[in-house]
């Protein structure tokens, strides 16, 4: 018995004796006649009746006692042997949860099902439930987990995150879009990381003004480290707005948005590209070959040379072309692309002499180029030097297909013949470079002093 019932009984007993004192002290009779199921009369003392009646409520306060104690202890046991089944559902589910990070996807689903068995409404162990089957490619199965989850708490933020990712594993952006907004408006989501994911679905669907909208956003709450790379995505997303604007009318606002990326990242070559572009359908080939130039100067990448060349050729300027890579050779001397470039313009030109004379010279700065011998075995080859010729290129055929010019995304590593703006693997802006591997790249990056030409 508790400490409580006993003072309560306690007060019960003194509160019995006041009474029989206050009617003792008043002359109260002695007895009473008691009529009992169809008995006879009977006469008993007040005081007997008072004991008795004491006595009754005692044991009904025992009992009631009793019965209170143990349903109290009948209610710890449950809650003890629920809190011992909580934790033991959480212990398993940790487990499911280890064997998910190390890789072990069917152990931790079978986990995770084993949890889900014990407790359908387990929200964590439906999150991790999905997940799992996410990883496993089973999209359609941890969509429906997800959802499972949203429906017991329709703002549960681990399962409004895994629904976002199973939306965007299925390119299901208008889904994922309104899931991403959803997270937003919780309280302790990671705002800066549904932006960004908000802006990549909005570049998925090409709906660039939305992207440039929201990367603004994010620039603003940007960490200063890391502010930078924002900004530069910034100016990828502004400058395909542009390029494709470019493709649908070319309007001269076009050449004032260009110059302004070009101002605020110098090292972006896709807009000088795209600049060069527009001045050469409106016709106007000194900006272009101006625009090229300043893109090479500026970034030193290898398809400005081609453009330029090409551009030369294409203008029916071969004079101005031999020209320009003369005054470029003598502004850069450490650069031996562009003498590379003239010794091909002078092949190309029949301009044997002039062209053997810079190939052989570059071909003395380095282990071995196929690319220049190729050159040189086909100006022998005009100039009626047949041994020569032929020894060249039988070398050159054990060097198979390293003569084919290739670029290559810095990001992703795709391979592409030609280059392109963005890579269409990844969707990189301004990654594409010369393949590393490329003999033509080796001779840019290892700074060769060319040598002293006479022309």
């Amino acid at each position: 018995m508790s400490f409580k019932n006993i003072i309560s009984f306690t007060l019960v007993i003194i509160f019995i004796l006041f009474i029989l004192l206050i009617a003792y002290n008043n002359d109260v009779p002695v007895a009473v006649n008691f009529k009992f199921l169809g008995v006879k009369e009977f006469t008993v003392p007040v005081s007997a009746v008072m004991v008795a009646s004491f006595l009754i409520g005692l044991l009904v306060a025992f009992i009631w006692s009793l019965i209170s104690t143990a349903v109290q202890s009948i209610e710890t046991l449950t809650t003890k042997k629920r809190v011992k089944a909580k934790n033991e559902l959480m212990l398993l589910y940790q487990e499911g949860l280890h064997d998910l990070l190390r890789g072990n996807y069917h152990q931790a689903e079978d986990i995770f099902k084993r949890v889900l068995k014990t407790d359908p409404k387990d929200l964590k162990a439906l999150t991790a439930m999905g997940n799992v089957l996410r990883i496993q490619s089973k999209n359609h199965e941890a969509e429906e987990y997800h959802l499972k989850a949203l429906l017991i708490e329709d703002n549960y933020l681990p399962a409004l995150e895994g629904l976002f990712t199973d939306y965007i594993s299925k390119n299901k952006w208008v889904l994922a879009k309104n899931t991403a907004e959803k997270i937003l408006m919780h309280n302790d989501a990671d705002v800066p990381r549904y932006k960004k994911e908000l802006v990549k679905i909005y570049i998925a669907e090409k709906d660039w003004d939305e992207a440039i909208e929201i990367q603004n956003e994010v620039i603003k709450k940007a960490e200063k480290e890391n502010k930078k790379e924002e900004q530069n995505l910034l100016t990828c997303l502004e400058y395909q707005k542009i390029a494709e604007q470019f493709e649908k009318e070319p309007i001269k606002d076009i050449e004032r948005k260009l110059k302004k990326i070009i101002e605020t990242d110098k090292s972006f070559v896709p807009a000088y590209t795209k600049l060069a572009d527009y001045y050469i359908h409106e016709e106007d080939f000194a900006n272009a070959f101006k625009t090229l130039n300043d893109g090479y100067i500026a970034t030193r990448e290898p398809v400005f040379i081609q453009r330029i060349e090409t551009l030369y050729i294409d203008t029916n300027q071969p004079d101005d072309a031999i020209e320009y890579f003369k005054r470029l050779t003598e502004k850069l001397p450490n650069d031996v692309l562009p003498v590379f470039t003239l010794g091909k313009l002078y092949y190309k030109f029949e301009m044997l002499d002039q062209a053997n004379s810079i190939f052989e010279r570059i071909q003395a700065e380095v282990a071995y180029s196929p690319t220049l011998e190729y050159y040189i075995a086909k100006s022998d080859s005009k100039q009626e030097n047949l041994e020569n010729s032929i020894d060249r290129l039988k070398e050159i055929i054990r060097h198979s297909n390293i003569l084919d010019i290739t670029y290559q995304c810095t990001s992703c590593g795709h391979r592409t013949q030609t280059w392109v703006d963005r890579c269409p693997k990844c969707g990189c802006w301004n990654c594409v470079k010369l393949n590393p591997e490329n003999e033509l790249n080796e001779l840019k990056v290892k700074q060769i002093t060319p040598p002293r030409i006479d022309y």
